[in-house]
């Protein structure tokens, strides 16, 4: 049995991006890297967050039941005009279960990882969330950062994930969607 999903990807500006799991042999989307800006209003001297997510359509395929199939996705942080010694918070969450049609695939049997090396650009840190996570409904803080004044003025990070999902005799082959939402704050 193999396992078609869709997800699609959202950013607090409520912007979604596409992203889809296929069944072994269809075509993949050639479609580059998004890039959801949105800026931060309650400042007078405001950043600009800009999160990039590449690639737009990760693909899982399962080989089968009993197997398990992995995607790669990075997220990439811009941060312009970085404000001194200010957290950001980097959160993921899905929409609820996997569905196609009347039939479902509980969420928590997609995993996550992430790693966060160091930024490319610009002064600041960030960390990621160590482990692997089952996804949830919930809110998850998956990495968070300082933001700092220096030179270059844009900070830049990669946040990578790693999607991980195995598939079971009990799960109906098809296409499964859901909502991811990665949610981006600062403090």
């Amino acid at each position: 049995m193999t396992l078609s999903k869709r997800w699609g990807w959202a950013a607090a500006a409520s912007v979604l991006l596409g992203a889809s799991l296929l069944h072994a042999g269809q075509a993949k989307s050639k479609k580059g890297p998004v890039a959801v800006p949105w800026q931060n209003v309650f400042s007078p001297m405001a950043s600009t967050y800009i999160l990039t997510v590449n690639p737009m359509n990760p693909t899982i395929t399962s080989p089968g039941p009993g197997s398990g199939a992995t995607t790669n996705m990075t997220v990439t942080i811009t941060i312009t005009s970085p404000t001194n010694n200010k957290m950001w918070y980097l959160y993921i969450s899905a929409g609820g279960d996997l569905s196609s049609g009347g039939v479902t695939i509980p969420i928590g049997t997609v995993s996550w990882t992430a790693t966060c090396p160091a930024p490319t650009s610009g002064s600041g840190n960030s960390t990621c969330t160590t482990g692997s996570h089952a996804l949830t409904t919930s809110n998850v803080r998956t990495a968070s950062g300082e933001e700092r004044h220096g030179s270059p003025a844009t900070f830049v990070t990669d946040v990578n994930y790693v999607f991980s999902f195995t598939d079971s005799w009990s799960y109906s082959a098809g296409s499964y969607s859901q909502t991811l939402t990665l949610t981006l704050a600062d403090v």
